[in-house]
């Protein structure tokens, strides 16, 4: 009967150390478990924030962007209603100045490309000048110089030298006209012109006066194409040095317009 007892005690006593070792076990996986769900959680948390930072990155990209490209279309649209647009203050061209029409190209790409086309010289060309005094003493193929304006449009002509420095290629047309009218007891009046583009003679034109009742007029015109940049003038080359003029008659006088452009 004791040895019964010595039995049942030894088996008790070792299914509680079993249950005791196995509590234990389960508490120590339960211990792991939790520590790696949290650390899978922080994982996913830190791809989460690089990921967000990441889109705060692209989005700040696109904002520059997208001001970039803000910027090119104001000046685009600035240039079709013929204003130019320098940071927040707007300048107006001349209006002997014109431009191409502005090309918009490679807006898919990143920096996108705004090409503006080379400036043109103006459409409107025109002026109308004569002599308003007696010029004495011209030298042979000198410039007339043609000191009164009526229209400089275009600003080519140029008081100062007689010269029409030409602002648009293109074709023109030219006119002039002189006057020989003899004055009481001086020589008598023979004037001879000639239409110059750079120094090469185009067209002439001639007026006599030989006694101090008569008067005549010369004119010619002409039509010819001229690149900008080139020198018209009207030059003297008569035998006698002196070319009338007078603020009153405007007989002597010089012209041109632009026709049309010339690409």
């Amino acid at each position: 009967m004791a040895a019964s007892w010595n039995f049942s005690i030894s088996v008790g006593l070792c299914f509680l150390g079993f249950s005791v070792a196995f509590s234990a076990s389960l508490s120590d996986n339960e211990d792991d478990l939790q520590q790696n769900i949290v650390d899978q959680f922080m994982d996913i948390l830190d791809d989460m924030q690089a990921t967000i930072d990441r889109l705060e990155a692209t989005e700040i990209t696109m904002k520059e962007k997208i001001t970039d490209l803000e910027k090119k279309l104001e000046k685009c649209e600035s240039k079709e209603t013929g204003k130019e647009v320098h940071g927040d203050s707007e300048v107006i061209p001349s209006k002997n100045e014109e431009t191409r029409d502005v090309e918009l190209t490679d807006m898919g790409s990143d920096e996108g490309r705004l090409k503006i086309q080379k400036r043109q010289g103006p459409s409107h060309v025109a002026f109308t000048v004569y002599l308003s005094h007696i010029l004495r003493n011209l030298g042979t193929n000198q410039p007339v110089v043609f000191n009164k304006v009526i229209l400089n449009d275009g600003g080519g002509y140029s008081t100062h030298t007689g010269i029409f420095n030409v602002p648009t290629t293109g074709v023109y047309l030219f006119s002039w006209s002189v006057t020989a009218k003899k004055m009481y007891d001086e020589h008598p009046y023979e004037v001879w012109v000639k239409l110059v583009i750079n120094s090469n003679h185009q067209l002439g034109a001639v007026a006599e006066s030989r006694n101090d009742t008569f008067d005549s007029q010369g004119s010619n015109s002409a039509v010819v194409q001229c690149t900008e940049n080139d020198e018209v003038w009207i030059s003297h080359y008569s035998l006698y040095p002196d070319l009338f003029g007078d603020d009153n008659e405007r007989t002597t006088s010089f012209m041109g317009v632009l026709l049309y452009k010339l690409l």
